[in-house]
Parts: structure tokens; C-alpha cells; sequence
């Protein structure tokens, strides 16, 4: 049995789809008021040493806070 998994996702239009592949179920958690009401609920995030990513161009960087970019 092989150790990589994989997930794939989208955003909500279609536009840009993603599929990682990472050696570990293991995630990360944050519950910050920022990240629970950006995404409506807690931040779930795992370790990918490959991220392939198609629509590329659909997606934009922001300046949500003083600190942080989305």
C-alpha cells in the first residue's frame, strides 16, 4: 500500500481546480476569529510537497488585514 494520497477540490464556480498530493493524512487546525468567519468554520490545512492547480489565472491575492494576504 502506497503512503501518498490525494485530494481534489475546485472553487465554487468551476474556474480553477486543484489536486494535491501529499505523503500524510496529518492536518493542521487553526480557530481563529479570522479564519472561522472567512471560511465559517475552523481552518483545516495539510502539508503537499506537490500542489498542481488548473485556471490559475481565476485566482487573485488580496490584502485582508494589515498582516495577511488570501
Amino acid at each position: 500500500m502506497s503512503g501518498e494520497y490525494q485530494g481534489r477540490g475546485s472553487c465554487l464556480c468551476g474556474a480553477t481546480r486543484i489536486l494535491v498530493k501529499t505523503m500524510s493524512k496529518n492536518i493542521g487546525g487553526c480557530h481563529c476569529q479570522m479564519c472561522r468567519k472567512w471560511g465559517g468554520g475552523p481552518l483545516l490545512a495539510g502539508e503537499h510537497p506537490s500542489f498542481l492547480q488548473r485556471g490559475r489565472k481565476s485566482v487573485s491575492l488580496g490584502k485582508t488585514s494589515v498582516f495577511n494576504y488570501r
